[in-house]
């Protein structure tokens, strides 16, 4: 089973991260394996990522989550920057065992809506993967939650607009690409304005296997700038009764939680040291 233990450093090739931003490290908050059906048949192993420099941004906005859900218009209580024990306690039976009120994607939604934090969903296939499949999953996961983001409450051209980029996120996964190749990767990033960029390692040419190369190149497949959708298909992994790994959420929440229980000073450059990637810009 995937752990959050494993120390692993990856460094992405150019070209998978806005032509503005310097290199980027990734810390490893937790991953874990989605299944199907009853046969709990594995499809992929999937991991989200931060970047280390907005560390200090999750801890500071998953806190200011929790202190809203439970404030109650006491803006005291909502103003406060750290957790007591009880607190704490309280914050990870929320993200992981209190789906029936929403609170805990509640939080997710707040986070990742005010935070500005950077994220990349890293997805590595335990078998070839067509495209169609898993871009069904997010679809499901994106109309199942579609009401945080209003759909029903807003306008009629908003409601279009999320409905065009919907049609627009199934595109990305068109173009004539069946799917993912097993132990090939799949990156979908959150920049820190929602805006999504979707990433593949291809298949390794002949020319490379006669060079004994193992990595294919790194394409981009497209990306769409309406954060509701990428914040949408996050949830759909950490918030909610029915999320695609519950192995991946309750490691994602350790993760999270080794971050909120750290006084509010600590260097977070010095603490991370492992379970990261580089991600460089082009």
């Amino acid at each position: 089973a995937p752990s959050n233990t494993s120390t692993a450093t990856r460094t992405l090739p150019y070209g998978t991260g806005p032509a503005s931003a310097a290199s980027e490290e990734y810390q490893l908050l937790g991953l874990g394996i989605r299944t199907v059906s009853f046969l709990r048949i594995q499809v992929y192993v999937v991991g989200l990522y931060v970047a280390k420099s907005d560390l200090p941004k999750l801890q500071e906005g998953m806190v200011r989550a929790f202190f809203t859900s439970t404030a109650h218009g006491d803006s005291t209580v909502s103003a406060a920057t750290t957790l007591v024990d009880n607190e704490k306690a309280q914050l990870r039976h929320e993200l992981v065992e209190g789906p029936k009120d929403g609170r805990g994607e509640k939080m997710w939604d707040e986070v990742f809506r005010e935070s500005g934090v950077r994220s990349v969903l890293r997805i590595v296939p335990t078998r070839n993967t067509d495209f169609g499949h898993m871009r069904e999953g997010w679809v499901r996961s994106i109309n199942a939650r579609s009401a945080l983001v209003g759909k029903g409450n807003v306008s009629e051209k908003l409601e279009e607009e999320l409905e065009n980029s919907v049609t627009e996120f199934k595109g990305i996964f068109g173009g004539g690409r069946k799917g993912v190749g097993k132990g090939k990767v799949l990156m979908m990033n959150r920049g820190a304005a929602g805006d999504l960029g979707v990433w593949v390692e291809d298949e390794v040419s002949e020319q490379a296997e006669q060079k004994k190369e193992k990595k294919g190149e790194i394409k981009y497949l497209g990306g769409l700038k309406d954060e509701r959708i990428s914040r949408l298909v996050w949830l759909g992994y950490l918030g909610g009764g029915n999320v695609a790994s519950e192995e991946a959420r309750r490691n994602v929440v350790d993760g999270v939680m080794d971050i909120v229980e750290r006084p509010i000073e600590t260097s977070f450059f010095a603490s991370f040291n492992d379970n990261t990637f580089v991600r460089h810009a082009s």
